[in-house]
């Protein structure tokens, strides 16, 4: 049986997830790397990981880090292939190994709302980044002098705020759905036979299964590295 850890270290949190034959059958959040250290020498696997902040060295533990040196079996057509984020390259791993030879666009709505467009012959031909959900609640407090510092609600608001509050709570969802939509109608206009996947803490705000070729993968990046490793 082939295992491995997969890890990926995000703004404010790092994900394990225990892959076996491909299959996910552990996952956990860490919020320090003391805890986080803890597990992987309990579990003692081979690990694969990709950071958006700093890559933590282990005493006794070997961590491959994902990044754009590697040799990847899909091309990067943009002006600096090596400054692609390792958290978008292990995003597009997964979206071609859960969606191979499709148009492919993948939202991860995280810290930051990141796009990549990927096309059927494997070619990832860049994307966009914009802030996040949290990040516009906290640009409203700290750059201004009287509005509150605001986390995102459990559910969508009413469109016209009665207070100050439930106005910002409007005013961010409903322009944060509309940004991503806005992208998917573009995109699928123009790629009929196309797949949206949609993943990051704040895709819940995003998910429409009604809508076909449009999927919600939470674990999107995790798939992702594991396809990575299996491809060395």
């Amino acid at each position: 049986m082939k295992e491995i850890l997969t890890l990926d270290m995000g703004n404010t949190r790092s994900k394990v997830a225990h892959f076996a034959n491909s299959k996910c059958v552990d996952f956990c959040v860490f919020h320090n790397l003391e805890s986080l250290e803890s597990y992987i020498k309990t579990k003692k696997l081979p690990v694969i990981g990709c950071s958006v902040t700093t890559r933590p060295q282990f005493e006794g533990v070997e961590i491959i880090w994902l990044d754009g040196g590697w040799k990847l079996p899909f091309i990067i057509d943009v002006d600096e292939p090596n400054s692609v984020g390792a958290d978008r390259i292990a995003a597009v791993f997964g979206a071609l190994f859960l969606h191979p030879n499709k148009d492919l666009l993948i939202i991860d709505a995280g810290t930051c709302i990141t796009y990549e467009y990927v096309s059927s012959n494997g070619t990832y031909w860049g994307g966009a980044i914009s802030p996040g959900l949290d990040l516009r609640f906290r640009a409203m407090h700290e750059h201004t002098a009287a509005l509150p510092r605001l986390q995102a609600p459990q559910e969508f608001p009413p469109r016209e705020g009665k207070d100050t509050d439930s106005a910002m709570h409007s005013g961010v969802l409903f322009g944060f759905r509309a940004e991503i939509e806005e992208r998917i109608e573009a995109f699928r206009s123009k790629n009929l036979d196309s797949v949206v996947i949609i993943t990051g803490g704040d895709a819940s705000f995003l998910a429409n299964p009604s809508k076909t070729g449009i999927f919600v993968e939470p674990m999107l990046l995790h798939f992702g590295l594991n396809y990575a490793y299996q491809s060395l």
